[in-house]
């Protein structure tokens, strides 16, 4: 699949990568929005395998199907000092715009899913240039696009489950198929 050249700015959005991470990504009127149709909980009953989750991607990436925690973590997560979580958060960015790390306080997910959040210094970073620092990600990791799954939630979104529980900081959710699961 072809990359497009290096050196090329986010603002030529001509490349195959960019173009279908911004399709992975979700809508940005879905994010310009506080209310939204409800959604429903991944259930790992229903959604087994990363195969599974992957056929309903659209539907986690538009926020009409998404994750919960396990009770456990769940409550562990909101012992947490939300302020020192934040700067935890702006102190793994340091000085850099974009930085993807392992997500600490997974989902119940099929096994065989590797979650990751990609931080994002500005609230207000344009969809493209997200996407071309996915893309340089996606590259260096070399993730799959047909295993990604990409969703963020509105940081200023009220309705249940839709609503996430970390709106300090920015942020996107990365579901990718494991490497040992391929």
């Amino acid at each position: 699949m072809p990359v497009g050249t290096a050196g090329r700015g986010p603002g030529r959005l001509g490349t195959t990568v960019i173009d279908q991470l911004l399709n992975l990504m979700t809508p940005q009127e879905l994010l310009d929005k506080t209310e939204l149709e409800k959604a429903f909980p991944i259930i790992p009953e229903q959604f087994p395998t990363f195969d599974d989750l992957l056929a309903y991607r659209t539907s986690i990436r538009d926020l009409r199907l998404l994750p919960v925690k396990s009770d456990l973590m769940r409550a562990y997560y909101h012992t947490l000092d939300q302020d020192l979580l934040a700067w935890q958060v702006l102190n793994l960015l340091e000085d850099d715009d974009f930085k993807l790390a392992k997500n600490e306080y997974p989902y119940v997910v099929p096994e065989g899913t590797d979650q990751y959040i990609f931080w994002i210094q500005d609230n207000y970073a344009p969809r493209d240039i997200i996407a071309w620092e996915l893309q340089k990600i996606v590259i260096d990791r070399g993730f799959k696009l047909d295993d990604l799954i990409l969703f963020e939630r509105p940081m200023k979104a009220t309705t249940l489950l839709v609503k996430g529980t970390f709106p300090l900081v920015r942020h996107m959710h990365v579901w990718t198929r494991s490497f040992t699961s391929s």
